[in-house]
């Protein structure tokens, strides 16, 4: 699939990672809150770098939504989820392990939102492709049907 929308030019990608790289060592040694802070800087950095729909950037926004679920901020982090999973779907499709991952951690924040009808949504397209794409008894399977038995869904009709 290339680097392009992933990371750009050579320098452009090596210039990302030694600013995550940094930003990530600092977030071991300070507190949630300034953790979050840390995460939004990193964010707007690759912004600049990538520009708003760059890979990097959707990376980055996701590791904000997950500073902010560890802060149980779920309505905040479920906007940023929503936009990695678009920019995954867009850039590297619909059935991605990228966008399959991404898709999960959105469940999860619709679920913490009270939206389970959606995140069952998700879950279902995750089973689906995975159990097609590795098998049923693959880990990955194995989660994914777990995730959506949790919500409450029946993977039997789903496998047939």
């Amino acid at each position: 699939m290339g680097w392009g929308w992933w990371g750009g030019t050579k320098w452009l990608r090596a210039s990302g990672v030694r600013i995550r790289h940094v930003a990530y060592k600092l977030l071991a040694l300070r507190d949630p809150a300034e953790n979050l802070k840390v995460a939004e800087d990193v964010l707007a950095r690759q912004i600049r770098l990538f520009g708003p729909d760059g890979g990097p950037t959707a990376n980055a926004r996701a590791e904000v939504a997950k500073r902010l679920e560890i802060l149980e901020r779920f309505v905040e982090a479920r906007v940023l989820r929503e936009e990695v999973v678009a920019a995954f779907r867009r850039h590297r499709g619909n059935d991605d392990l990228y966008t399959l991952v991404a898709e999960e951690w959105l469940a999860f924040d619709l679920v913490q939102c009270g939206m389970r009808d959606e995140a069952s949504d998700l879950y279902s397209h995750v089973f689906q492709v995975r159990l097609r794409d590795l098998g049923p008894d693959d880990a990955k399977t194995v989660h994914a049907r777990a995730n959506l038995a949790a919500m409450g869904a029946s993977t039997d009709e789903t496998e047939r």
